[in-house]
């Protein structure tokens, strides 16, 4: 198996994600926030013919581009279907362009290596991180292959007296990178090319007549795309666009935000199992690698790939540390580089460490064994999770012959690891989120009030905080959207029958005098629909 995956990384890696995600693209309904708004983005765009600038319930959405959307239009085009299993089957082809991008970047720093390209997939796709996100619909992988696929480009242009076609590759895969999430996409490659060329004393090469090819395409690219957004919308959505970004920018530009503590340990949490590295390094070995002569002896060694790597970690990190808005979805855009490296590591470690790394390993999995069947029973929904307890007996056996083989040698212990991860995290895609799907999902509350509504009901929505359109999808419909409870009751007073979407907690605080509310639907669960007949007397 290690053979044939050796020889064929590309397919190995896309296979392991497709076993874990292909049986799941149809066990579960749309339940996060972004999942429902995005969900309802995409009706509105094929029902209204919104390609370029996106709405959200009938306004502007100016959060995000139009590139992942165009990806979910087309398989929304192909199949003939809006169906949640478009959204994940969406980020599926994400994580696959994610993997890719991460074989590519190890062929890059090490092309006659041929096993730390697989290694690197392998500690990529059994990352826990990485394995939610592969289920979790958002352009977060999109995003992050794209940023890999331009550093890359990058490190293969910036390495040459001049490289046209790799120059303008690298800023076309960022333009791509800021057409599915944003500015970020090309703030992340720039700042790491800037700070290798420093590294290794080059900083003139940023002055090449290929790099200007480059900045051309990008902008053409990006400006193509405004310009688009003129001739559909005017100024009115280019003003809400510049406003949504530069409101951000002008908050992180007057005040200080250091978030490196919380990212690096939440890093440290999502990198798992791999965090157990940090446990088994020769750290006085690693340290003296530090010191200034040691340094400059590296600065010019080799063609610098890994240096290259490491500052495609930091620099993201700097950049995220000092911004206002704090998200775990940004760590993907340098898990590909850290996978490379995280790689190179373990295929480095002496025997007797790699053996300690592999006892913590199975030693964590066996571990949680216990806490998966404990929590089928006693979990913070108060009802028996029957996919923790499959999840459960079937991590026994993959845990115990991991542990049993600790002493194997990578070639047979990373396949069984990749396969553990993909054999437990079946059951838990497959039968626990669905169970969740009634204490989660909108579509119960909106199926609930679909007679009301179809009996020409008014509704309306109790809008949750700051996120808007989360009721439109499953509903079906644009809804009225009320902010606040004082402003609710004005509107209701002025109707005779309506219909309130909602959030547990506003039902919690409406139950010990509901007046001529009723709840109906569903009890306990995360959204609900009220109904009032007569409130508007």
């Amino acid at each position: 198996m290690w053979g044939w995956a050796l020889a064929h990384p590309y397919l190995a890696v896309t296979a392991l994600i497709v076993v874990q995600t292909v049986p799941t693209l149809w066990a579960r309904e749309l339940w996060w926030l972004d999942e429902l708004r995005h969900a309802a983005v995409l009706s509105e765009l094929l029902d209204h013919g919104h390609w370029l600038a996106l709405f959200l319930n009938g306004e502007f959405y100016p959060d995000k581009p139009a590139g992942y959307f165009w990806l979910l239009a087309s398989l929304s085009l192909v199949t003939g279907t809006q169906a949640p299993w478009i959204h994940f089957l969406a980020v599926a082809i994400g994580a696959v362009m994610m993997a890719a991008a991460t074989v590519w970047l190890a062929r890059i720093v090490a092309p006659q290596d041929r096993g730390l390209a697989l290694t690197a997939a392998v500690v990529l796709v059994t990352g826990l991180f990485f394995v939610e996100r592969m289920h979790y619909p958002r352009m977060d992988p999109h995003f992050g292959a794209f940023i890999a696929w331009s550093l890359g480009a990058f490190f293969l242009a910036l390495s040459r007296p001049r490289a046209v076609g790799w120059m303008v590759a690298a800023f076309v895969f960022s333009a791509c990178a800021v057409l599915v999430k944003g500015p970020i996409g090309i703030v992340f490659p720039l700042l790491t090319a800037f700070a290798w060329l420093l590294w290794r004393g080059r900083l003139s090469r940023l002055f090449g007549v290929d790099v200007a090819y480059g900045i051309a395409v990008f902008v053409a690219i990006l400006g193509l795309y405004a310009f688009g957004l003129y001739r559909v919308q005017g100024q009115a959505y280019l003003q809400a666009l510049a406003g949504d970004v530069g409101t951000r920018a002008v908050a992180d530009g007057f005040r200080l935000y250091f978030h490196l503590p919380h990212y690096l340990f939440m890093l440290a949490y999502r990198w798992l199992p791999w965090t157990l590295l940090l446990l088994v390094l020769p750290w006085p070995g690693l340290l003296s690698a530090l010191r200034p002569a040691r340094l400059g002896a590296a600065r010019a060694a080799g063609d610098g790939g890994y240096a290259f790597l490491v500052l495609s970690v930091a620099a993201p990190l700097v950049v995220l540390t000092f911004l206002r808005y704090v998200s775990m979805n940004f760590l993907l855009c340098f898990y590909p580089a850290l996978a490379v490296l995280t790689g190179r590591v373990v295929l480095d470690l002496v025997p007797r460490r790699a053996l300690l790394f592999r006892s913590l390993v199975a030693g964590l999995l066996l571990l949680g064994v216990p806490v998966l069947i404990a929590v089928a029973w006693r979990n913070y929904y108060g009802f028996f999770l029957a996919g923790n307890l499959v999840a459960g007996l079937v991590l026994a056996p993959f845990a115990l012959s991991l542990w049993l083989r600790r002493a194997a040698e990578w070639c047979r212990w990373l396949p069984l690891l990749a396969l553990s991860v993909a054999a437990v995290s079946l059951p838990h895609f497959l039968l626990t989120l669905p169970a969740l799907d009634i204490r989660k999902s909108t579509r119960p509350a909106c199926e609930a009030a679909r007679p009301y509504l179809e009996a020409g009901w008014k509704p309306l929505v109790l809008r949750p905080g700051r996120w808007s359109g989360v009721f439109q999808y499953y509903c079906g419909r644009r809804i009225p959207e009320i902010v606040g409870w004082e402003a609710l009751l004005g509107e209701i007073a002025r109707r005779d029958k309506v219909v309130v979407f909602m959030q547990e907690g506003g039902w919690a605080q409406l139950a010990p005098n509901p007046g001529g509310f009723r709840l109906i639907g569903p009890q306990g669960a995360r959204f609900v629909a009220v109904a009032c007949e007569g409130c508007g007397r």
